[in-house]
């Protein structure tokens, strides 16, 4: 199984307190969209990490919530560096071909007898001479292939999704969002609740068909809203 690692970054400028009550109610979330699944969760600072089958169409999905500023499907494995290389190696081979350039990008979060340069220049040295013909552009790569460690534990991967942002659903209590079928309404209701609130959409119908017209097109807005509510 595929680890997701979920981050979001807005949470940080609360108190501790505050900031507590945020991420449980972004893991709320998170596991209303994990419902159907077995999965396990684990949270460190700045990221909340998903053990998960189907890591990829998780992280798409996951990426949508209010809260989140981006998601990336990673491999898991331990921070000794020559188990970081097979993992580095294993996801290469699955999105470098003939000709492709690319890059190395390790982070460190703790202490470790190595650093962040030489775990690049291994893992590069290691995929060049398991995979022919690609090179290494550190400017400019066609694949960032990136190296997260964390204490005794290190995530490989190479999409980063780009996430809804703002705060998670419920942290600013619920709002009534009166609907008419307006493009502008919606919009209104969607940055609401990107702010952190929950949304009960309000349609007032008056029996004519131009009502009937607005029912259709708000039904059809509320069903494009709820991609962001789990």
């Amino acid at each position: 199984m595929k680890t997701v690692i979920v981050r979001y970054g807005e949470l940080f400028l609360k108190s501790g307190p505050v900031s507590r009550n945020f991420e449980n109610a972004l893991i709320g979330s998170i596991r209303l969209c994990l419902e159907k699944r077995k999965y396990a969760i684990r949270r460190e600072r700045g990221r909340i990490f998903i053990e998960c089958r189907g890591a990829d169409a998780v992280a798409k999905k996951i990426a949508r919530l209010p809260g989140v500023t981006s998601t990336s499907p990673a491999i898991a494995t331990s921070a000794e560096t020559g188990e970081m290389i097979r993992a580095a190696v294993q996801l290469a081979r699955g999105v470098l071909r003939h000709g492709k350039s690319f890059a190395v990008r390790a982070r460190r979060h703790g202490k470790h007898p190595f650093t962040s340069m030489e775990i690049n220049a291994k893992i590069g040295a290691a995929i060049l001479k398991k995979i022919d013909g690609v090179r290494v552009n550190l400017a400019s790569p066609e694949v960032e292939i990136h190296v997260e460690i964390r204490g005794d534990r290190a995530f490989v991967y190479t999409d980063i999704i780009p996430g809804t942002g703002g705060l998670p659903l419920g942290t600013q209590g619920r709002i009534v969002a009166l609907m008419t079928g307006d493009m502008q309404d919606a919009l209104a209701a969607y940055l609401m609740m990107k702010r952190g609130a929950v949304v009960i959409p309000l349609f007032v119908h008056s029996g004519t068909g131009n009502s009937n017209e607005a029912l259709r097109k708000v039904r059809k807005q509320v069903k494009a809203l709820r991609a962001i509510d789990p």
